[in-house]
């Protein structure tokens, strides 16, 4: 209790102390008298102008970086496809392929719209995943030309804007460095540029705008990426490249972690140092840890209670096995049963139904394994954008039939849940993009 009270209150006295860019988070003493300090400092100053006073001398220290957030980052490029024209479109996707074969490996990337004019549904996403397959995607973004009859008039970019935050920010999956890159000629929308950068500072998201600026609004520069008044495919890679750099736009100070160690010369119950950087001081305690050796009677029972475990499993692990050796003749009738089941259900060749749009086609399975893509080389050929070119399989295991998804970029689902492997079973509704399957025996 003594203890617990001296460290609240000697966390207090710290927090008190603290600078504006240099934190204190925590004090490790478990290797005494090795301590280590991990500091948050503005990435903006230098960590090794840090200094270690301890009794009146300063120390040397070893500074090593302690990154509290790891993962690749994520990128949403969010189109204003009303706002540009066909060839200005082909323009923006020929910049987007260049520049994603050069992001870090394991980006992961979206390509949605603002689009529609009710705030129910102003934002469509490509695809309802993000994908590190970057150029594929790009690829696949190309071939949409219709975005499935969405209505693009009108469209609401504060409430697009909005719910691509919330998108994001709902998928518990993604990494931690998150941006939206908004692509847009929208003039009307610099009156609320500053809202829109800090849009996703509660969600730590990062909101970065490329848009035309015309010479009569007075705009920070340093606030979003502009466009020359004549959409170029090159200025624009340029920019994208820019925009895809982990930068800070919202002016919100980013922290670096490290951890600091050094070897304590005190050897008291209860000993203070200082961390000196710049014209600041942040004072802290550490408690030199309590490590008497246990009595010879604390071995003793120590020892005894062991054995009266180990005796106790043993006895449980012979009562279990009786009662297995009881049950034997039971499981081996019912496996028996079940291997009559599979071999009369082997004798049944199931029928796959797929529509498309009016399109319907019927196909027998009777291989082990049959396959279902854009490809020609697949059993069953889906010839539509949104199916990959092998897309998924169907195997037979044992008279048991199963779907599998191969890494496809619009996912399979089996009665409108996602899955990647699956039994399926008479009746069953099956979802590949835009194709409709069901299984009939």
């Amino acid at each position: 209790m003594r203890i617990a009270a001296f460290l609240f209150i000697t966390f207090i006295f710290g927090i008190n102390t603290f600078s504006q860019d240099l934190k204190l988070i925590k004090v490790e003493n478990q290797s005494f008298p090795t301590i280590k300090f991990t500091l948050t400092l503005n990435e903006n100053l230098d960590i090794h102008k840090l200094k270690i006073i301890e009794s009146g001398q300063e120390r040397s220290l070893r500074i090593d970086s302690a990154n509290l957030h790891h993962g690749t980052q994520v990128i949403c490029y969010l189109i204003d496809f009303n706002k540009f024209n066909e060839a200005e479109r082909q323009i923006i996707y020929k910049a987007l392929s260049d520049v994603v074969e050069n992001l870090k490996p394991g980006t992961l990337i979206n390509i949605c719209y603002i689009s529609a004019n009710n705030n129910k549904n102003c934002f469509i996403p490509l695809s309802y995943e993000f994908t590190d397959k970057t150029d594929d995607f790009v690829k696949f973004a190309i071939g949409v030309n219709t975005l499935n009859g969405q209505n693009l008039e009108n469209n609401n970019f504060d409430c697009a804007l909005k719910q691509a935050v919330s998108f994001i920010y709902k998928k518990e999956y993604l990494p931690n460095k998150k941006t939206i890159i908004i692509i847009t000629k929208n003039t009307k929308n610099y009156t609320k540029i500053k809202q829109i950068l800090s849009a996703g500072e509660k969600e730590n998201i990062k909101i970065k705008l490329l848009s035309y600026t015309p010479d009569n609004l007075n705009i920070n520069y340093n606030d979003f990426y502009s466009l020359q008044a004549k959409l170029n495919e090159k200025e624009l890679k340029s920019q994208l490249t820019h925009a895809c750099e982990n930068k800070d736009l919202t002016n919100i100070k980013i922290y670096k972690n490290y951890i600091v160690t050094f070897e304590s010369s005190q050897n008291n119950f209860l000993n203070h140092v200082e961390l000196h950087f710049q014209d600041d001081i942040i004072k802290t305690s550490f408690i030199k840890p309590n490590r008497s050796k246990p009595s010879r009677a604390i071995w003793f029972l120590a020892i005894i209670l062991v054995l009266l475990i180990v005796i106790s499993l043993l006895i449980k692990n012979q009562i279990n096995l009786k009662k297995k050796l009881l049950s034997l003749k039971e499981t081996v009738s019912l496996l028996f049963d079940k291997k009559m089941k599979i071999l009369s259900t082997q004798t049944q060749t199931p029928v796959i139904e797929t529509k498309l749009l009016n399109d319907i086609s019927n196909f027998h399975i009777k291989k082990l394994v049959t396959t279902i893509g854009r490809k020609k080389d697949c059993d069953v050929l889906i010839n539509d954008l949104t199916i990959s070119s092998h897309h998924a399989s169907i195997t037979n295991e044992g008279g048991e039939f199963y779907i599998q998804d191969h890494d496809s970029t619009n996912g399979v689902f089996v009665n409108d849940i996602k899955i990647n492997k699956k039994v399926i079973k008479n009746g069953d509704i099956i979802r590949l993009g835009k194709a409709i399957l069901s299984i009939h025996y």
